[in-house]
């Protein structure tokens, strides 16, 4: 008998979908023998917290489970996941939704750290001024910009004040030499939504440092957001909070919500934790 055929067929196999495939053969599913499918699959991406309920809570099944991963800020329904009365499932039917940030958080935390002169740092306030709770809004506008306007100023003292706030002396070079004084606070409260399409459950307040810098007898403005980790994962846990009212209301066992990460396909590797 020649084996050698049978042995150039294990050597050059492959192996696609968890089956052994001989070289120069391929591999249909038995649904392509069946006018309709023998069971659902797809992976469906929605575009707001409440569609992607609204499509978990139409196809739900014993075996469904969402997984909620704060790692990527993404929120996935696998609806045929395994029943943990019955048999495992495939795996194959999606829905999930893509957290992004909102233009506010994103222009804040770009800052954040950074030190801007006095233009910058007042182009950036007159554009951001509604995420200011305290002090007012229009007084930390008017630190940005109270000397933008003049030339040849030389800043000098710093006096500290009882509330924590600094005082920064400064002269103005001209014919008749002048002398002012500008008050800066110490720290913001900011008051900003992280995720959008999800702003009532991830609006918070934040606290941000305000400090100011003299070199050469020029000013710059630093913000410095603080805890701004800690900010992001009550936001998203407060984001999988409101997803997981509407689906138990609707039914849905509150143990099918797990915070971890799901693969992206059924047959790789899955890495969860309940919370």
């Amino acid at each position: 008998m020649d084996i050698e055929p049978i042995i150039e067929a294990i050597r050059t196999q492959s192996i696609e979908g968890g089956i052994i495939k001989p070289a120069g053969y391929q591999i249909h599913h038995e649904e392509i023998f069946h006018e309709l499918p023998s069971q659902a699959r797809g992976k469906i991406a929605a575009k707001s917290l409440e569609s992607l309920a609204s499509y978990t809570i139409r196809h739900n099944g014993s075996g469904t489970a969402v997984f909620a991963d704060i790692d990527s800020d993404k929120i996935t329904s696998v609806l045929d996941w395994h029943d943990p009365d019955t048999a495992s499932g495939w795996g194959n039917h999606r829905v999930f939704y893509q957290l992004k940030y909102t233009e506010d958080w994103e222009a804040w935390k770009g800052v954040s750290g950074r030190l801007l002169d006095q233009k910058k740092f007042a182009e950036f306030i007159e554009e951001n001024l509604d995420c200011i709770e305290k002090p007012s809004a229009a007084e930390v506008l008017s630190v940005a910009t109270t000397l933008s306007g003049k030339r040849n100023i030389e800043f000098t003292s710093v006096t500290n004040l009882h509330n924590g706030d600094r005082s920064i002396g400064w002269n103005e070079k001209t014919e008749a030499k002048t002398a002012g004084d500008l008050k800066v606070p110490s720290e913001l409260l900011l008051k900003i939504p992280i995720f959008e399409g999800a702003e009532n459950e991830s609006t918070f307040e934040i606290r941000a440092l305000f400090r100011y810098h003299i070199s050469d007898g020029k000013l710059g403005f630093e913000v410095k957001l603080q805890k701004t980790e800690k900010i992001h994962r009550a936001a998203f846990k407060n984001v999988v909070g409101a997803l997981r009212e509407m689906l138990v209301s609707e039914g849905l066992d509150e143990d099918s919500i797990i915070f971890g990460s799901v693969a992206e396909t059924p047959l790789s590797t899955l890495t969860n934790h309940k919370v």
